[in-house]
């Protein structure tokens, strides 16, 4: 025996397919400021489209810098979720900003993740110089600086750190032959 219940006021959508959900065909993802380098990352977006959970979504940067750094190439992540009775599927597409997201992906929880990609910052990316340079004169090679509070074992402590240090600035120079 096949029952059907109808509720008053409950609209059953389903496709010639046996698909009782509506598929989400487009999102538009707008207001996700072109990162800056100095300024704090943009942590919101504003989301529409038939079907979406929240006109606000919660957005996440790859690399996850909270100060956009100089010279990087930033990617924004957004993770949609849809209404009850809707769905995304393969064919859904997004709009990032006006233009077509770099990428949208159909997760196995049914959550949808849109990624566009930002032209690198201004500047240049810092990282750190491993170069040997030698001490110009009257400048020191390095030097040793620490505070704590007076005990013997940190006595000991300090001491085995300076004579660590005092040996790897001889060994050093042993290897660089002065």
């Amino acid at each position: 025996m096949l029952f059907i219940l109808i509720y008053p006021g409950a609209e059953l959508n389903v496709k010639a397919s046996g698909d009782p959900f509506r598929i989400i065909s487009t999102v538009k993802i707008t207001d996700i400021d072109t990162p800056v380098a100095g300024c704090a990352a943009d942590s919101s977006a504003n989301v529409s489209g038939t079907g979406i959970t929240d006109g606000t979504a919660v957005l996440s940067w790859e690399p996850s810098d909270s100060i956009y750094q100089p010279g990087t190439v930033y990617t924004a992540v957004v993770v949609l979720r849809t209404e009850p009775g809707y769905r995304f599927d393969e064919h859904t597409t997004a709009t990032v900003n006006g233009e077509a997201a770099s990428m949208v992906v159909l997760n196995a929880n049914g959550t949808m993740s849109v990624q566009t990609v930002f032209a690198a910052t201004e500047g240049t990316s810092s990282t750190t110089d491993t170069t040997d340079t030698e001490p110009e004169a009257g400048q020191n090679d390095g030097f040793l600086f620490g505070i704590g509070i007076y005990s013997p074992a940190s006595a000991i402590i300090f001491l085995l750190i300076l004579l660590g240090g005092l040996a790897g600035i001889f060994l050093w120079r042993i290897l660089r032959k002065e």
